[in-house]
């Protein structure tokens, strides 16, 4: 069991395959501990690629209780959580805040066919120009 008592850093890395939480030391930002929990992606035909956010959230917590497993103080000395994600992924919410069906994430290829038929259409600087703002 490590010994923890100052101020730590923990991040989590919201991957394709899996969430990597890691517990930095905020005064030598040394890599104190770390856990990586996987979850599963579903795929089907037609390039349908999605993941639960409920499996996402469930791997932050297990990473966070084999931390707190290995350095029980650490947690509870937190000065800031960082996080980082896998782009351009779609979770739909209700009105609760709950997700409502899984994620498509940036693998899926549903649409294919409907962005090439835009980017004949309108082009490709102007997609670009749209869908920055």
């Amino acid at each position: 069991m490590r010994k923890c008592s100052h101020d730590y850093l923990l991040a989590f890395d919201l991957g394709t395959t899996g969430n990597k939480v890691v517990l930095i030391d905020a005064d030598t930002a040394v890599v104190v501990d770390s856990e990586t929990s996987r979850y599963p992606t579903s795929t089907a035909q037609g390039g349908r690629v999605e993941q639960s956010p409920e499996d996402w959230w469930g791997s932050a917590v297990e990473g966070c209780r084999a931390i707190a497993g290995r350095c029980p103080d650490a947690l509870r000395n937190v000065a800031a959580i960082g996080c980082t994600g896998m782009m351009n992924g779609v979770v739909v919410v209700d009105s609760a805040g709950h997700s409502v069906r899984p994620s498509i994430i940036h693998a899926d290829t549903r649409a294919m066919g409907q962005s090439a038929r835009f980017k004949e259409l309108m082009g490709a600087d102007a997609i670009l120009l749209l869908s920055m703002g």
